[in-house]
């Protein structure tokens, strides 16, 4: 028993590093990946006062939190960096909490590395996406937690919390319904449906969830009588294509590949739990996923079966749920209700968007990282303990991370040299002259997203009153290598001169 306990303590001690870590990571690479796309629309002429106080607060859409926090972040990049820090590091210890294993915990962030490369770029690469689309998970997860300490933990009798946490808890659950639209109508629909979950497994409703539940209703009314999405301004639009936008939706989830796998491999070692399952049935699974870890890291990208490709990932993911239904009589009580809870959550973030636009690879962030989180739970019961495990999920991240931080450092410097000469132009209105605007050329652009050429950023244009009818033309980040981020001058001369 004691050991038992000194070990919970070590985990325990890890687990903060752990969370320390990803914090002070992203909190960096935050820094240096910069601003681009809508962050200098958002926060390039505008403070937040203005924004609130303003006539696009009520007539553009209604994720208020969301658009404040773009335009502080923007005017304080070290905002920017904290919340992107503290918001991996809140996800991580979510994983903890779910599986309360340091290896399983670590193969979750270590799919987090793990993310597609369009969902990187328009989350982890792009401060306003991230504010809509990763912070927005946040408050999932915390009704989840509330929910397994009022109801879940205890069948015959619910827990109640302090007022102080209450409090806290409603404020967060209420500001996060002002980041994203599904996200908003999940947390409406999750904390509706425990209410109902609440009556069944105890017999009565707490007061509590009552109030998260209207604290979530009052954040939702107060966002959709926003006219922006009575109104026009494509912008967020309704879109009656639900056969293109399932297509579309299919498309980005069949290319989350490692997820699939990592899901599926949490199923079949979870399924092996349950000894009503067929043994031939889960060997023939596992070989199944083996099969579809060399389709997709061989076999697809010489050959270029796109179709068959996302036939066979949606097929994988199909199986696993198929899979995990068959096995569910494996489950506690408790584990079954957080096992649907994720699910539903996850499938929730995705189903608004057969009717929503526009939609894009971002939006499938809180689909990817909460089926993470469900394939932790599983595996916290099902993967044998092993420092194996821990030894090379902790090496493969540290791995990543080191890349990460390599792309980090050359896209930042390069940002940081493009913001110097164009404030060079801006200022000595060089363009005018010339007729041309030239552009340090940012590497690695799948790391992070701007939907214009670089040439013609219409954002950053408008933010150094430059007229967008000037042409541009890219120089080589080699071509300033050995120039210093300040001196815009250099810059400028040597980017006339490669030009020449």
């Amino acid at each position: 028993m004691v050991i038992i306990l000194i070990r919970k303590k070590q985990n325990s001690g890890f687990m903060w590093g752990i969370a320390a870590i990803m914090f002070w990571f992203f909190f960096i690479f935050s820094l240096l990946m910069g601003f681009n796309a809508d962050d200098y629309w958002w926060g390039g002429n505008r403070t937040v006062w203005h924004y609130l106080s303003g006539q696009q607060f009520m007539n553009y859409d209604g994720r208020y939190l969301g658009n404040s926090l773009a335009i502080a972040g923007f005017q304080h990049p070290w905002l920017s960096a904290f919340i992107f820090g503290a918001t991996m590091a809140a996800i991580v210890c979510m994983f903890y909490w779910l599986s309360q294993r340091l290896d399983v915990t670590l193969l979750g962030a270590l799919m987090i590395f793990l993310l597609p490369r369009p969902i990187f770029a328009q989350t982890l690469g792009w401060k306003s996406g991230f504010f809509n689309y990763v912070l927005s998970i946040i408050p999932i997860f915390l009704l989840l937690v509330v929910a397994d300490w009022i109801i879940l933990r205890d069948q015959n009798q619910y827990q109640t919390l302090s007022w102080y946490s209450a409090t806290l808890v409603a404020i967060v659950l209420f500001l996060g319904s002002f980041l994203s639209e599904p996200i908003t109508l999940v947390l409406v629909a999750s904390s509706l449906v425990l209410l109902f979950v609440a009556r069944f497994r105890i017999g009565r409703i707490p007061p509590q969830l009552i109030v998260f539940f209207f604290s979530i209703l009052l954040g939702f009314v107060l966002m959709v009588i926003n006219k922006g999405y009575w109104v026009s301004q494509n912008v967020h639009t309704f879109n009656t294509g639900i056969i293109h936008n399932m297509s579309a939706i299919l498309i980005q989830v069949a290319d989350m590949h490692w997820l699939i796998l990592f899901v599926g491999t949490a199923v079949v070692l979870f399924a092996n739990t349950n000894r009503q399952i067929p043994k031939p049935l889960l060997w023939l699974s596992g070989a199944g996923y083996a099969f579809y870890t060399v389709f997709f890291l061989v076999i697809q990208p010489r050959l270029h079966f796109y179709r068959s490709a996302i036939l066979v990932s949606l097929l994988a993911l199909l199986w696993a749920f198929v899979l995990l239904f068959l096995a569910r009589s494996a489950l506690t009580k408790r584990h079954f209700w957080i096992c649907l809870y994720l699910i539903l959550a996850a499938v929730g973030t995705l189903v608004p968007y057969l009717v929503i636009a526009p939609f894009g690879p971002r939006c499938a962030a809180a689909f990817f990282i909460l089926l993470i989180a469900l394939a932790m739970d599983l595996m916290s019961s099902s993967l044998p303990q092993h420092l194996a495990i821990t030894t090379l999920a902790g090496v493969i991240c540290i791995l990543l991370m080191g890349q990460y931080a390599a792309v980090a450092l050359k896209v930042g410097e390069a940002k940081q040299k493009n913001t110097a000469l164009i404030t060079y132009q801006a200022d000595h209105k060089t363009y005018v002259k010339s007729n041309r605007m030239y552009y340090v050329q940012i590497p690695h652009q799948d790391y992070w997203w701007n939907p214009r050429p670089q040439t013609k950023d219409e954002p950053i244009l408008n933010y150094y009153a430059i007229p967008d009818t000037v042409p541009g033309s890219l120089v080589s980040p080699s071509t300033v290598r050995s120039i210093s981020a300040d001196n815009g001058a250099a810059i400028y001369r040597a980017a006339v001169k490669s030009l020449q």
